[in-house]
């Protein structure tokens, strides 16, 4: 006779079944699969976890983490962006550590949820140059740190020009200018303000002592200012359209007309304003009156000088 016994080891564990559509996030965070318990079965000696993995089906492929929940948070140690992940429900026996013996031959998976984590693109925006009256618009550069990210420029206060879902655009006047980048759903803004440095400047002359070269004046100083300078101003005198100085001040002896040109070179805005310098060798004008007639009867005239310049003093 045969001294040996069979056994049979029935297996009635059943598993219910994950959501199939993929769950996506934005960054780091945490993502929950829902899992539907319909058909379950569970033995007095059976547990039910899930699985983080990164098989499609019904075999746990290269586990990550286990819970007792259907929660798993991004681990940047051990897993990465833009990758496909599985959180698949199992049953089966304890193995002995609180975890489903997953060598069990009467263990169970579920198909898994994939979900994947998105990185943030990061926007960025280049510091621009300012406006000035030489450059009346400026370059605005944006990056993404993602790859194949979509940008869009908004502003306050500025204007936009060309399209404004580029890449690249063209600031026409000072203002806040917003750039958002976009990647998978995911998005994030970047700000910069371009200054408007234009100003409006007014230039001037003063002439002393006057503007009238005569007799008695011979030289006439001109000095040149302006308002609305904000750095160091730059002169330039012109004579009849030719250049004949870059300081402010200018001393003539001829008379003419004088130009003068001033020029804020920290934001390239300049104005010209002119003067006449009159000149008049007969100045102070003089007259005499006709004298009678000298005759047999009349041996003598007086001769009266006069001037509508008062203080003359005449020398015959």
């Amino acid at each position: 006779s045969c001294d040996f016994a069979i056994t049979t080891d029935l297996c009635v564990t059943a598993i219910g079944s994950m959501g199939t559509a993929q769950l996506s996030l934005c960054g780091d965070g945490c993502q929950t699969a829902i899992y539907n318990d319909a058909g379950q079965f569970l033995d007095q000696d059976d547990i039910l976890q899930y699985i983080l993995h990164q098989g499609n089906g019904n075999n746990i492929v290269n586990q990550i983490a286990a819970s007792d929940q259907a929660t798993f948070c991004f681990d940047p140690a051990t897993m990465s962006f833009n990758t496909v992940y599985y959180i698949s429900a199992v049953a089966g026996n304890d193995d002995g550590t609180g975890n489903v013996d997953l060598a069990d031959v009467c263990t169970q998976v579920a198909v898994g949820t994939p979900i994947i984590f998105y990185p943030i693109p990061v926007a960025s925006i280049a510091q621009p140059a300012p406006i000035t009256c030489l450059v009346e618009q400026v370059p605005l550069s944006g990056t993404s740190s993602v790859p194949g990210s979509t940008f869009s420029w908004t502003t306050i206060g500025g204007q936009i020009i060309g399209s404004p879902n580029q890449q690249n655009v063209t600031a026409g006047e000072g203002g806040e200018y917003i750039l958002t980048v976009s990647a998978n759903g995911c998005s994030s803004t970047a700000s910069v303000q371009v200054t408007n440095s234009q100003t409006i400047v007014e230039a001037s002359i003063t002439s002393l002592p006057g503007e009238l070269l005569d007799c008695t004046i011979q030289q006439i100083t001109m000095t040149g200012s302006a308002t609305g300078i904000t750095g160091t101003p730059s002169y330039i005198w012109l004579e009849n359209g030719l250049p004949v100085s870059t300081n402010s001040t200018l001393i003539v002896d001829v008379g003419g007309t004088f130009q003068l040109v001033v020029f804020d070179a920290a934001t390239g805005c300049g104005d010209t304003t002119a003067i006449t310098i009159s000149d008049d060798p007969d100045f102070p004008p003089r007259e005499v009156s006709a004298p009678a007639d000298l005759n047999c009867l009349q041996a003598s005239t007086v001769l009266t000088a006069s001037s509508n310049v008062s203080g003359v003093q005449f020398s015959w």
